[in-house]
């Protein structure tokens, strides 16, 4: 699969322009949306139909135009070497990322104590190594869901601004 594309073979880029739509109708129009970008319509049409990749400046700006912070993390995990660890952030509600926070700070009590077990004596040893790897599953958990609430919280400064206005 190409990179972009969702499970049906569209485009992140495509389905946030065709998101910020709903509240925004003149993004139903590629051109009215590739004029706000400060892009031509057959780069954002090559851009959403995936032929070809985004610039990390064409990325800025349909991320803050389309309200979509979500995108930035995408392509950082997707189509950068230097974020290919930074995790994809979730578009999810926030009772949900609330839950998935319960779960893995609720961890963390433990995890900080193992931790402390297997690096008192300076060294990590073959026996402590799978320990390790499961501390790091649980940190990199931890990030996931610190990055899922950033988005959440952005879009949600985003919606009160537009309300604002």
């Amino acid at each position: 699969m190409m990179k972009g594309l969702n499970d049906t073979g569209v485009t992140i880029w495509k389905i946030a322009r065709i998101q910020r739509a709903k509240t925004y109708p003149r993004y139903r129009d590629r051109m009215a949306a590739a004029a706000d970008l400060a892009m031509s319509a057959s780069t954002l049409a090559d851009i959403e139909n995936g032929t070809r990749d985004p610039l990390p400046d064409e990325v800025w700006a349909m991320s803050e135009i389309y309200g979509s912070p979500e995108l930035r993390c995408t392509y950082c995990h997707d189509y950068c070497r230097l974020g290919s660890d930074v995790p994809k952030a979730e578009n999810l509600s926030l009772d949900r990322i609330s839950i998935q926070a319960y779960g893995t700070l609720k961890k963390a009590g433990e995890i900080k104590d193992s931790l402390m077990e297997i690096v008192e004596d300076g060294k990590i040893t073959e026996d402590e190594k799978p320990e390790l790897q499961s501390i790091m599953k649980s940190l990199d958990d931890i990030v996931q869901v610190a990055q899922d609430l950033k988005v959440y919280v952005a879009k949600a400064k985003l919606e009160e601004e537009e309300e604002g206005f």
